[in-house]
């Protein structure tokens, strides 16, 4: 409330109290959700083997970054969900690979948004489905 007393603040005096608490520069998130006309699609790619498991590519179609989570249906048909935070898009890169630690063989791969909806939610899954 001392911050703000009496003061006229504009929204990036609210996203810099944001950056100073958190010790951490989100300028690349502030500028991505309140100024750009980017939109939530992610689009899974594909799954590769690696030596110690999988890597699931996944390409942020529409630009935004948000949340999502990479559920995994392994052949013994037990699941695996990881979760990502819109971090992983920091970078900026508009391609990333979610490493999946695993023995088991992958049967099928699905990129699920939870509360934010996906624009195209035809291209989030690999696999038997």
């Amino acid at each position: 409330m001392d911050r703000w007393h009496g003061k006229h603040p504009i929204p990036w005096d609210f996203f810099y109290t944001f950056n100073y608490v958190s010790g951490k520069n989100l300028n690349w998130l502030w500028r991505n959700w309140f100024f750009s006309n980017n939109y939530i699609d992610y689009t899974l790619t594909g799954v590769t083997d690696v030596r110690d498991g999988y890597e699931v590519a996944i390409r942020n179609t529409g630009g935004m970054y948000a949340p999502f989570d990479l559920v995994i249906t392994y052949m013994d048909g037990s699941n695996e969900k990881l979760h990502q935070t819109p971090a992983i898009w920091e970078d900026g890169r508009n391609n990333i690979s979610v490493k999946v630690k695993t023995k088991k063989k992958i049967r099928d791969a699905r990129v699920v948004d939870g509360i934010f909806m996906d624009a195209d939610p035809s291209d989030n899954t690999w696999g038997m489905n």
